[in-house]
């Protein structure tokens, strides 16, 4: 590779005009951040050291060894690609975050082949593409969505700190020009005036994704712009715990899997610029919740690899498969989390589809270590956090028993009435299900207050749910449910949670009891508290299985399995079928889904009780 370091003057035409760009100083003079000293490059999540050790692994290691040939024939594949991506193959626009995503893959991928391969073809589609990049229409002073430009100035500065000994002088002083210009300045000036609705300060996924970007860009150009970087890298620490604070106590992500591994990826990436350039993470890995939030995510993916779709999460998504687990592992020192990486990143390996997004990072963090196999024997555990998440597991053989439940806090961002939900499976299969969300685009989709019209759609509804429905009511949306204990004895353990917030319109009190006996059963026991007599309560089931009922008995039927649901209580229950639909033709079709359901209507007395065993 070429290791010459530049000192110039650089001058570069832009917008036909001219401007200057004052003298670059040296990489070798001594430089700090935040008062420790500046790094050559490489220094963004892939140094000098940790490509040595990657180097050391590729020849011993299978599994990185795989991960490296995947690689090659991804780097290789991206050199045949035109450098622009603006269109998809049927004709339609690609929308702005999709392009900076595709350009976050491309330039991680060859820039990291260009490193561990010593070919400058790599190198060059890098300077290729980020000549190019810098003509789209993302650059400019008032960004209308800011998450596409934290993602390509993520890109961006990955691909300039990676390549940095080839790039020409006169393209490095363009991309710290405008990245400057469009991007740090304007973060800046967000820190100073943005209110707590900024992308800053939010305290959503927002806020770590594009907090991140910022920090990765201030720490690329960091010799050039140092107080820039200080500024930066001072605030994004200082607001990123608006968002993770809600991970407290015990790493549940309040805004659903889908955002676990979208939040994480990045704060792995801040938190790993971090440990390399300030020395420490500057306190964002001692806040509550952060150090347990991956062994969350392996714990709550179920013994079929599917995970609990709650909130706005796509029905049928499989398991996070990236490189946020390798930092984790590494940094917590939890072997159960890179086996389960290794486990699912293996899944991609071994079919011919293409990877996405940081997913190379997988191999520059890779941990090969092991646990032993006494970290797999708890059945019975419990999440706390905005969504409390309890799970109930036989065993971690495929056909074992498998229910995850959580509370719920619909006002939260990225929520459903979804409060009391569970999903459970066996044989590997999910016998009752989450729809997941519905189209973003829908009129109204975001407004979440009480009455908000995000409530008019099925999907974010708890008709849609495995949870109840009292009166023919929605939750309270300002609501909250909670888990209030955990019983064991010797037949069985069982975890309540309280409901009776969200239902408060409808009931005094409301408590869900899932209970798990010593022979593989689950029990699941509903107290209501009517406000009133002649009320009614629906218990609603969503499954996708085959129905037959015969009474107080429901048979699921799929794959050629069965799985039984039987009524305990009331004595005069029985279970009835519904089609389940949207409540409005723009939603997203529901197709093959039925829902299973008790109806207790008229209810003569206010002190209700169902009771459902789910199992043989």
């Amino acid at each position: 590779m070429m290791k010459t370091k530049y000192i110039s003057i650089l001058l570069l035409g832009l917008l036909g005009s001219f401007f200057t760009i004052s003298s670059v100083v040296a990489e070798t003079q001594s430089k700090s951040v935040l008062g420790r000293e500046l790094r050559s490059h490489p220094r963004l999540l892939f140094t000098d050291s940790d490509e040595i050790r990657v180097n050391n692994l590729l020849k011993t290691n299978k599994f990185a060894k795989k991960l490296s040939d995947k690689l090659h024939r991804e780097a290789d594949y991206l050199l045949t690609v035109p450098v622009e991506y603006r269109f998809y193959e049927d004709g339609s626009k690609v929308p702005p975050l999709h392009i900076s995503r595709e350009y976050v893959y491309r330039m991680i991928t060859l820039s990291m082949a260009y490193r561990l391969y010593n070919d400058d073809r790599y190198a060059e589609k890098v300077k290729e593409s980020l000549e190019y990049i810098f003509t789209l229409p993302l650059w400019n002073t008032k960004p209308e969505h800011f998450l596409d430009v934290a993602e390509m100035t993520t890109a961006v500065a990955i691909a300039y700190d990676w390549t940095y000994d080839y790039l020409p002088e006169s393209l490095k002083g363009k991309i710290r020009f405008m990245v400057k210009r469009y991007v740090l300045d304007h973060a800046v000036k967000e820190y100073r005036e943005g209110d707590d609705t900024s992308w800053a300060k939010r305290r959503t996924n927002w806020n770590v994704v594009c907090n991140t970007g910022m920090s990765l860009g201030a720490l690329a150009f960091a010799e050039d712009y140092v107080g820039l970087a200080d500024t930066i890298i001072t605030n994004a620490v200082r607001y990123m715990p608006n968002c993770l604070r809600f991970f407290a106590p015990d790493g549940v992500c309040y805004e659903g899997p889908a955002y676990w591994a979208y939040t994480n990826v990045y704060l792995s990436m801040m938190m790993k610029a971090m440990d390399d350039n300030l020395g420490s993470c500057m306190g964002i890995d001692t806040l509550p919740g952060i150090s347990n939030t991956a062994r969350f995510y392996v714990d709550a993916t179920s013994p079929s690899k599917r995970i609990f779709n709650f909130g706005d999460c796509t029905e049928g998504i499989l398991p996070y498969a990236g490189p946020a687990y390798f930092y984790f592992s590494r940094k917590f020192q939890q072997p159960e989390v890179a086996r389960f990486a290794r486990e699912t990143i293996m899944s991609l390996l071994d079919n011919k589809e293409r990877t996405r997004w940081h997913f190379f990072l997988s191999l520059a963090w890779c941990d090969i270590s092991k646990p032993e196999e006494s970290t797999r024997s708890e059945k019975v555990k419990i999440y706390r956090g905005i969504n409390d998440i309890v799970i109930f597991r036989e065993g971690h053989k495929k056909d074992d028993l498998f229910l995850i439940a959580k509370g719920g806090a619909p006002d939260m961002a990225h929520q459903q009435m979804d409060a009391g939900n569970f999903i459970i499976e066996r044989y590997g299969i999910r016998w009752l299900e989450d729809l997941g969300a519905d189209n973003y685009d829908l009129p109204g989709f975001w407004d979440s207050k009480d009455g908000g019209k995000r409530w008019n759609y099925f999907r974010n509804t708890n008709y849609s749910h495995n949870t109840l429905i009292i009166n023919n009511n929605r939750q309270y949306v300002p609501g909250r449910a909670y888990v209030t204990d955990k019983v064991e004895s010797k037949k069985q353990t069982s975890v309540a949670i309280d409901l009776t917030s969200v239902y408060q319109k409808d009931a005094d009190r409301v408590i869900r009891r899932f209970s798990l006996s010593n022979k593989g059963l689950m029990i699941v026991g509903d107290s209501i508290y009517l406000k009133d007599t002649e009320g009614s309560v629906c218990w609603n089931a969503v499954t996708s299985s085959k129905v037959l009922l015969d009474g107080k008995k429901a048979v699921l039927e799929k794959d050629g399995k069965k799985f039984v649901l039987q009524i305990l209580s009331p004595k005069n229950a029985k279970f009835s079928t519904t089609e389940a639909k949207p409540f409005t033709p723009f939603e997203n079709p529901v197709t093959g889904y039925t829902l299973l359901q008790i109806r207790l209507d008229d209810c003569p007395e206010k002190e209700q009780y169902i009771e459902v065993q789910l199992g043989e």
